[in-house]
């Protein structure tokens, strides 16, 4: 079968709205997986990212506004320290430096984070 008769058959047998629609569905489907796939779309890429958003969402602020982002944003921060961390220990890896130092970030940040949440109190 050629591209001419796939063409006929398509204009005979669905509106252009529908041939469109179909193919850029095709576009998107093959762009994500390729992202996806090709290790584009890391875990890594997207820490890093969500750390540059952080530090971007602090410029041009100053006083009180900033000093409320910076706690927000650094409460977000240990949230996820604390999720990875707590990742490590469940994964029971055996690996006693790494599961020692999992424990004392849960203990220290979620002591900063209470500290934090109770300074970020005061601007409200």
């Amino acid at each position: 079968m050629n591209i001419s008769r796939i063409i006929r058959i398509v204009k005979k047998n669905t509106s252009l709205r529908d041939v469109y629609i179909s193919l850029v569905s095709i576009i998107v489907g093959i762009v994500l997986s390729f992202v996806f796939s090709s290790g584009l779309y890391s875990t890594k890429h997207n820490m890093a990212s969500n750390m540059d958003i952080m530090t971007k969402s602090l410029m041009g602020l100053t006083g009180k506004d900033l000093e409320k982002k910076f706690l927000e944003e650094m409460i977000t921060h240990h949230q996820g320290a604390i999720s990875m961390s707590k990742i490590i220990l469940e994964s029971k890896s055996g690996n006693l430096k790494l599961e020692n130092t999992a424990s004392k970030i849960i203990k220290v940040q979620e002591r900063e984070i209470e500290d934090m949440t109770n300074w970020l109190k005061e601007y409200n």
